[in-house]
């Protein structure tokens, strides 16, 4: 069992294992510095930066540069050796610390940046024993300790360097790692299917929300052709669009944990809302200019820096509120719901681009575009056929997901008992 603050971290372990320091054990290395013109679109040799880092720790592929610069011999990479997040430009952090594992890369030179660094060891200890043991013992939360420095945090390597690794005989080491592995590579194989999955109901959306089901005559339209018997619709007219405001803060008896949902933008992380992160009472509620919307009803944020990259949206599973940066449509009964949040996905990044109104550090939806902006909808007995099958596919992948979590909390309880 690892406990104690993340600087000093003490063991329970079995007698005939040796405990020595990460400095004791490994070398380490810090990766090249680098010039935009060091880099290819296509051809070169590889070079793993931050961008190849899952958080929560794990190998992105998508994340590799091509490079052409100067090779330098230290910097070099082999298939399973340990390179770890040194920096990250964002408060957040949230990959400082984790490892990454490298796998197998064709026949090209592996290279690594200034951002990250290798993990060598110095005596036999197995790479893959050494990869699993870090992932317990660095996390998110542990980073913020070992980190320093306000706008760009950095690793603090001295801490790691003084990290206590247990140390079983090598074949006990060879058998953890091979039995974590296994587990790892069924994640990896349920996070391949989520991801087919999604690309396969992402082709199904392009049709079935364009196209619609069995038409064969087609209309023109201001937004290109649609379906004969669809209507084009603004986003107004979807329903009731509700604003939102934020209760004084000074006042302890508006707000309760226990109280009315309160949504604002960090809470819009999913596509259904059943919680938040603060919640207001009913006092709050009737002294402020939130209003309460029902179960069932679209969720947009209209004011943040994400919409610099997405327009956020969902659907409430409970009765809520929002803030001010938040707008709500409790939809009609002439429209499924879910039908129209999935609308409102497929067209997100053209909606968001159409209404957004850029500001100085924090942008925002123009949302008189956005009412005004015209969609196409069928029949409500359409939507509802369109929707039964989207849902079905979103339930295959909550499945899936569920799935993994589980495995991933099973690797976790092994790691710490192994």
């Amino acid at each position: 069992m690892i406990t104690g603050n993340p600087y000093y971290v003490s063991y329970k372990i079995p007698e005939e294992w040796g405990n020595k320091k990460f400095k004791e054990i490994c070398d380490f290395q810090r990766g090249i510095s680098y010039s935009s013109s060091d880099l290819d679109e296509k051809s070169g040799n590889y070079l793993i930066s931050l961008l190849c880092f899952k958080i929560g720790g794990g190998f992105k592929k998508s994340g590799i540069k091509f490079y052409k610069g100067k090779e330098i011999k230290n910097a070099i990479l082999n298939e399973n050796d340990i390179v770890i997040a040194i920096t990250e430009v964002t408060l957040k952090a949230e990959i400082i610390g984790y490892p990454l594992l490298v796998p197998a890369l064709n026949d090209k030179k592996i290279f690594y940046t200034m951002d990250t660094c290798k993990i060598q060891p110095k005596i036999k200890i197995s790479n893959k024993y050494l990869y699993y043991f870090l992932s317990s013992v660095i996390s998110h939360k542990s980073m913020h300790a070992f980190s320093s420095a306000t706008t760009v945090m950095h690793l603090s390597l001295n801490s790691v360097k003084n990290v206590q690794v247990p140390i079983p005989s090598y074949p006990e080491q060879q058998k953890i790692a091979e039995i974590l592995t296994k587990v790892d590579d069924v994640i990896q194989e349920y996070e391949k299917s989520i991801e087919l999955t999604k690309k396969f109901k992402r082709g199904l959306m392009q049709n079935l929300l364009t196209k619609g089901i069995s038409h064969t005559k087609f209309k023109d339209s201001e937004i290109g052709k649609i379906p004969e018997e669809w209507k084009l619709y603004s986003m107004k007219e979807f329903g009731k669009w509700v604003g939102g405001g934020t209760p004084s803060k000074q006042r302890k008896d508006f707000w309760d944990n226990s109280g009315i949902l309160w949504i604002s933008p960090k809470d819009m992380k999913s596509l259904e809302i059943q919680n938040s992160k603060e919640k207001i009472t009913k006092l709050g509620l009737d002294n402020s200019s939130a209003q309460g919307i029902k179960l069932n009803s679209i969720l947009m944020v209209v004011r943040s820096g994400i919409l610099t990259r997405n327009f956020p949206v969902a659907i409430t599973k409970k009765t809520v509120t929002v803030n001010q940066d938040l707008k709500g449509i409790i939809v009609n009964d002439q429209f499924n719901p879910k039908y129209i949040l999935h609308l409102l996905l497929f067209y997100n990044n053209l909606i968001r681009l159409s209404c957004m109104k850029r500001g100085t550090t924090v942008h925002s939806m123009d949302v008189k575009l956005l009412m005004k902006f015209k969609l196409a909808v069928p029949s409500i007995n359409e939507q509802n056929t369109i929707e039964e099958i989207l849902s079905n596919i979103d339930s295959k992948i909550v499945n899936l997901n569920n799935k993994k979590n589980t495995l991933k909390k099973l690797k976790s309880d092994l790691i710490q008992k192994l």
